[in-house]
């Protein structure tokens, strides 16, 4: 895969999650494969690397392919979890309430953005939009999406 291998196979992964979101699936094989995409996701970020001169140039998703992930996610068997913003606090504060089908489509959006850059032949615009947008967003998403589905229990994982 030579040298950005790496993020070859991160585009691979970002086009498999977007691919999956667009898309109906069976309710029995959602949760398992979801917990499967977003962890795949999460793990590979971290192979992304700082691209000096890049800023990142946001999203590029319209308004109404953003809603329809958020409705497509939203019909999930369950969508509102517990959060504790800060866990290292303790006593901490009272935890607030979670949107996975929102968690789910930020992720979308974030990765949609990179891929449009990757597709347009600009992978250093495209590993930059990936690696500031995980820091600073769809990480915490990601975190969010991998402790609920886990503990929610996906049994075809």
């Amino acid at each position: 895969m030579g040298d950005n291998g790496y993020l070859t196979e991160f585009a691979r992964l970002a086009r498999n999650y977007c691919n999956f979101s667009e898309q109906e699936a069976p309710e029995s094989a959602e949760v398992a494969l979801i917990l499967k995409l977003v962890s795949a996701l999460y793990a590979s970020a971290f192979l992304l690397k700082k691209k000096p001169g890049i800023e990142c140039l946001g999203p590029n998703v319209t308004k109404d392919i953003s809603d329809a992930i958020f409705k497509r996610f939203g019909s999930l068997r369950f969508n509102y979890y517990r959060v504790v913003d800060d866990p290292e606090k303790i006593p901490g504060d009272q935890p607030s309430a979670g949107d996975l089908a929102d968690d789910l489509r930020d992720i979308y959006v974030d990765l949609k953005s990179g891929l449009a850059s990757f597709d347009a032949g600009d992978i250093n615009q495209a590993e930059e939009d990936w690696r500031t947008s995980f820091y600073l967003h769809w990480g915490q998403h990601a975190t969010n999406v991998i402790s609920v589905l886990h503990k929610h229990g996906a049994p075809n994982a």
